[in-house]
């Protein structure tokens, strides 16, 4: 898929994990990973056209394996072998994160410092009855050793309230770990239960709607706060930024992105796929606001 400058490869699809409230293992079967030759024809190819960022899909990207190439090895071989000048993922799993990986991060300016960690609760009984693989404590202990690598870095999640059997004291701990480590942003839900997946057969659905309601509301309030406050840190800093486009509310104003993946707007008109060093002015929850240095 491309947009603008930027495109997104599958590296991988399936899936091993069996997480209770997922349906992909059913629907889109085991893991199959792709060859490193094939991806790296295609990051060739989308170069050849002028994407400039690439951002590599997978169920969960920390598990690509082929032959003997892991997913560090598939990241250094895109480094080396092509041009493309910024690199994403989306998305690993907590469960075996790789700090090889995060030392890469760390060296290599062209590998983006964003990672997406899927959360889902920071309660740990919630945590094994997802099936999820981690604790609290390893979460919290990931999230450390990730900003002890890589300073900076952008983290961002995904979270569900209400799923079954949780508790009000299950709840505060998820609001308490999301208090502990300030993510960038969340993507956010209450649980709706799917077919064909294990909670849908072992476990009830029997949080009412109202109450997982309440609990979302709560956690999106929390979380819009974080986010708000995590931006203002960014006010007098200085970031290289992508244009991506347009500002969606000004054409008199251009959108780009930080490696850390927070959304800059700037003045004046420049090109998709060119950088520019911004410095921030001012922010919102969800946007940083910059002029060009």
């Amino acid at each position: 898929v491309i947009k603008g400058k930027l495109a997104f490869v599958t590296i991988m699809r399936g899936c091993n994990n069996f997480c209770t409230f997922c349906v992909v293992p059913y629907t889109r079967g085991r893991e199959r990973s792709r060859p490193v030759s094939s991806i790296i024809t295609e990051i060739h190819h989308l170069a050849e056209k002028g994407i400039q960022e690439v951002t590599l899909l997978g169920q969960n990207v920390n598990s690509y394996i082929h032959e003997d190439s892991d997913f560090t090895d598939l990241i250094r071989v895109i480094l080396k072998e092509t041009q493309i000048q910024r690199l994403r993922f989306t998305s690993p799993h907590p469960m075996d994160f790789p700090e090889k990986l995060l030392n890469l991060m760390a060296e290599e300016k062209r590998f983006c410092s964003h990672i997406h960690l899927p959360l889902q609760s920071g309660n740990t009984e919630v945590l094994k009855r997802m099936k999820r693989g981690y604790s609290r404590e390893d979460f919290l202990q990931l999230v450390m050793t990730i900003r002890e690598n890589i300073p900076g870095v952008g983290l961002t999640t995904d979270i569900i309230t209400g799923f079954s059997g949780e508790t009000d004291d299950e709840f505060n701990d998820t609001l308490s770990l999301v208090r502990e480590v300030q993510f960038d942003m969340a993507y956010m839900f209450k649980y709706s239960e799917r077919e064909k997946t294990v909670a849908s057969r072992s476990y009830p659905d029997d949080v009412p709607e109202e109450v997982k309601l309440e609990r979302l509301n709560t956690l999106i309030q929390l979380q819009n706060q974080i986010s708000k406050d995590v931006n203002a840190s960014e006010v007098g800093n200085l970031h290289e930024i992508m244009i991506e486009g347009l500002s969606r509310r000004s054409k008199e104003h251009s959108s780009g992105r930080t490696c850390s993946n927070k959304v800059v707007i700037i003045p004046g008109i420049y090109e998709p796929g060119s950088f520019v060093s911004a410095l921030i002015g001012d922010s919102t929850s969800a946007t940083l606001f910059g002029k060009v240095q």
